[in-house]
């Protein structure tokens, strides 16, 4: 990660928490873990929106509200390496 990212991700974090202060190990290990885990999850999100559009997995909602998420009984193993391509392609551009 470059240093403009990394600054970004840090002020990112500020203007959520603009009372917050910390060392440099604990910026790195609570901040911008916090910053990451927050975009894996929506990029996590993302991906299984597109897997559901294409009918590779569903969703149940769960009592609590949340939704766990199935791979469909037609899923085979071509149709996971075509999107496994389509995603690598996605990540490279």
């Amino acid at each position: 990660m470059d240093d403009k990212k990394m600054a970004q991700e840090i002020m990112a974090y500020l203007r959520e928490n603009p009372c917050a202060g910390d060392s440099v190990e604990g910026i790195s290990r609570w901040w911008l873990t916090r910053e990451r885990i927050t975009q894996s999850i929506n990029t996590v999100q993302q991906a299984l929106e597109h897997l559901s559009s294409v009918g590779l997995v569903y969703e149940r909602r769960m009592a609590d509200g949340r939704k766990v998420y199935f791979a469909t009984a037609h899923t085979e193993a071509s149709a996971l390496i075509e999107i496994e391509k389509e995603f690598e392609g996605r990540l490279l551009q």
